[in-house]
Parts: C-alpha cells; sequence; structure tokens
C-alpha cells in the first residue's frame, strides 16, 4: 500500500509539473511587470515587451509579420479580430486571463504608474533613449522596419517601447455610443510626437484593417478570462486625432483580492525556512515527536517551488524511539494567494538514518498558510502526515510552524 501510495504521489509530482511547464513556457515568453494602482486604476499586469513573434507563432502557430527579422521582434500585420482569437487562444491555453490594457491602464504604466518622474516619454525626456521613430531611422540612414523588442531603454516600471516601435492596440473604447478601436503609443513609421505621452495622440481605427506597424501587449487582473468583444461597431475612415486621458470604457472594473507583485512567491525567487514541529498523533496508538528542519526552496513556475533541506528528527511511540537525521527533497506549491500570503501543499521524501537503525526513506505530505509580516518574511504554521515505509514504523500526523526569509 505504501508503494501504490508512492507511486501515485510521483505520478502526482509529474502531472502537476508538466501543467506548470505550459504555464512557465508563456511567463518566458510573455513576461509581465506588476502596475500599483491609484484611487481611479486598479492594481493591474502588463507586458514588459510588446507581444513578440516567438509568442504568437506559440499560440497560434504561423507567424503574420510582414518583417519577419527574429523572433523577438513585435507581431505586426494584425489586426483587432487576430489579436482577439490570439487572447482567447492563450487564455484556453494557460488558464488565465489575458486582454488588452484598457487606455487609462496603458497610458498609466507608460508614465510610469506612481513611480512616474513626469517625462515627454516613455522613460525619458529623449525620445531618442526609449523610441524607434520615423525620424530615428531615417536620420540612421535605415529602413523603416519594426526593431528587437527591448532594445531601446525601459521606463521607470521596467516596460519596453511603450513609446515608439508599433502601436500598440488597446481595449474598445466608447464616445458616445460609437465604438472606436484605438492605438497608442506612436511607432517606427509615425512622426516623433505620436510617441509623447504627456500630451498622447491616440490613432482611431475606424475599420478593421491590418498594417506593419499594429501590434500590442496584454495585461491581466482577474482569474476569469474575459475575451474581447465581437460586436464592434464599424466606421468608414481612418483618421489620427489628439485625445485627452479622461476616456470613457465600457469595460466593468472588478473588486479583487491580488498578490502584490512584492510577495514573491513567483517564478524565479527563492526562499530558506527554519521550522518544527513538536506535537504528533500516531495512526493506530500513542506518540509524540519533536522536528527542526532548515529547507531552501526555488520557484520554478508561479507558486511552484522545488524544496530541499536538513532535518533532525525524535520520535517516542509505544513500539520505538528513535532520534534521526533527515535528507528532504520535494515540491511546495501555493494554492491560493492573497494581499498577506498564500495557502500552501508540500510534498517531501525523507531519507533518515536512525541512531542503530538502517537507513530508510518516508513521505511528509502536508499543508500549511504563509502569513506575511513584511515583504520577505513570512509566518507557516502547517500540518504534515509523515508516513515511513519501512515495515514497523508509525505513521504521525505533525502539527509545527516556521519562519521563512524570501528573496
Amino acid at each position: 500500500m505504501n508503494r501504490v501510495i508512492l507511486i501515485f504521489a510521483f505520478i502526482g509530482v509529474i502531472t502537476v509539473n508538466g501543467v506548470f511547464a505550459q504555464i512557465e513556457r508563456f511567463d518566458n515568453l510573455l513576461p509581465m511587470v506588476f502596475v500599483e494602482g491609484n484611487n481611479e486604476i486598479d492594481d493591474f499586469y502588463i507586458g514588459k515587451f510588446e507581444v513578440t513573434q516567438d509568442a504568437w507563432v506559440a499560440v497560434m502557430g504561423k507567424n503574420p509579420s510582414k518583417f519577419k527579422n527574429g523572433d523577438k521582434y513585435p507581431v505586426e500585420w494584425i489586426n483587432w479580430y487576430d489579436i482577439e482569437q490570439f487572447i482567447n487562444r492563450l487564455n484556453e491555453l494557460t488558464g488565465r486571463s489575458y486582454r488588452l490594457p484598457t487606455a487609462e491602464e496603458w497610458l498609466y504604466a507608460a508614465r510610469g504608474g506612481n513611480k512616474s518622474e513626469g517625462y515627454r516619454y516613455s522613460g525619458s525626456n529623449d525620445v531618442n533613449e526609449v523610441a524607434w521613430y520615423k525620424e530615428s531611422r531615417r536620420n540612421a540612414g535605415q529602413r523603416r522596419i519594426t526593431s528587437r523588442a527591448g532594445t531601446k531603454q525601459p521606463n521607470e516600471l521596467g516596460i519596453f517601447d511603450m513609446s515608439g516601435n508599433v502601436s500598440e492596440f488597446v481595449q474598445l473604447q466608447y464616445y458616445g455610443s460609437m465604438g472606436r478601436r484605438v492605438l497608442a503609443g506612436g511607432s517606427f513609421l509615425l512622426p516623433e510626437q505620436f510617441s509623447r505621452i504627456d500630451e498622447p495622440q491616440w490613432t482611431q481605427l475606424a475599420r478593421i484593417a491590418r498594417n506593419r506597424w499594429f501590434g500590442f501587449r496584454v495585461a491581466y487582473t482577474t482569474p476569469d478570462a474575459q475575451p474581447i468583444s465581437e460586436n464592434i461597431p464599424v466606421i468608414e475612415h481612418v483618421q489620427p486625432v489628439v485625445a485627452n486621458t479622461n476616456v470613457q470604457t465600457v469595460v466593468e472594473r472588478t473588486e479583487i483580492n491580488i498578490t502584490k507583485g512584492e510577495i514573491p512567491i513567483y517564478k524565479g525567487n527563492a526562499f530558506i525556512n527554519a521550522s518544527t514541529s513538536n506535537f504528533g498523533i500516531t495512526t493506530g496508538g500513542g506518540a509524540t515527536s519533536f522536528n527542526l528542519s532548515a529547507n531552501g526552496g526555488y520557484f520554478v513556475a508561479n507558486r511552484f517551488a522545488l524544496v530541499g533541506g536538513l532535518g533532525y528528527n525524535l520520535v517516542s511511540s509505544d513500539f520505538i524511539s528513535f532520534n534521526s537525521l533527515s535528507i528532504k527533497a520535494g515540491v511546495r506549491y501555493y494554492l491560493v494567494s492573497a494581499n498577506n500570503g498564500g495557502l500552501f501543499i508540500n510534498s517531501l521524501i525523507d531519507v533518515t538514518k536512525p541512531n542503530d537503525l538502517k537507513a530508510e526513506f518516508g513521505l511528509n505530505i502536508g499543508a500549511g498558510y504563509s502569513f506575511f509580516l513584511n515583504n520577505r518574511m513570512s509566518f507557516e504554521p502547517t500540518v504534515n502526515f509523515v508516513m515511513p515505509f519501512t515495515e514497523g514504523s508509525v505513521n504521525i500526523f505533525v502539527i509545527g510552524g516556521g519562519f521563512s526569509i524570501f528573496f
């Protein structure tokens, strides 16, 4: 029975790892930046780069771009309906809620959010530091084509190309009863003034059209997919216009409890913890246990970490008493996340060497909750089920807790 449980545990780990490998793939293709909101804009995430050609191919299977100069160049020659299909398919693949940013979100992020320095362009007062625009190509004697994403300086939030390169679609805007598709941020084919964010110029599209300077970046806030509306009215002409920032959108805001960007339970973060378990109940008998352990973990995907460490165990029961050192290896996954922490489960394989006894394997399955005391330290009460694989050994439910430091 123990072997069967172990086999199912490994199958579960492999299955979960496959799911998170898919999510991790798109985390790498579409890196996101957390943007802390203000009184008018909720917290949200927005793409660090414009959607690139390799990300489009990973979702849609083929590359529509006119300038196929490399995977990390922005995808272009797309229209509103192409983007709708991309986002819906991306949400199916990841189970997330990617969408286009609203005009307000896009401009707020372009200006640097709550870290804004009040620049004329996104990240600088010098357009040549941050933007590829019409004159920059002509002055350099180069062809007017797109550039690799992220080759210019980022803005205050670490976001690239919000001025220039390709113009970016934002969510459908409503002016009175008229719905219009809006692009922001200038492009390599537009003059310098279209790259400004202090006096933004929005390009309104009057029909479904593709162009080599049309691109986009994604955003998300809620756990429910929000596909773009298909009921898009068609107007009869194309004209660039100057618009103010007070744009009314058709999108309703949703109150959510989103994990803050500073709580580091995302891919690339790590942690160390010290914990103790000081009470145990044996299945089928009485026992007490005491455990001290030190573990380290690394998040290989959002909320999913590999864990390893060392422990000291003292177990006393009606059948046997011993102390031992153990080596631990396994996984931790955060099921639910909130502003102050998250519920997690863990599964650890123990290799122990009791005094005067041969080494044995054991499985430690448990759950806990990380109460973040600040953006780096958490208190973690836990409940674990410890199951040795040696005949005659005792199975123990253990209650404990400890502290973790994240970095």
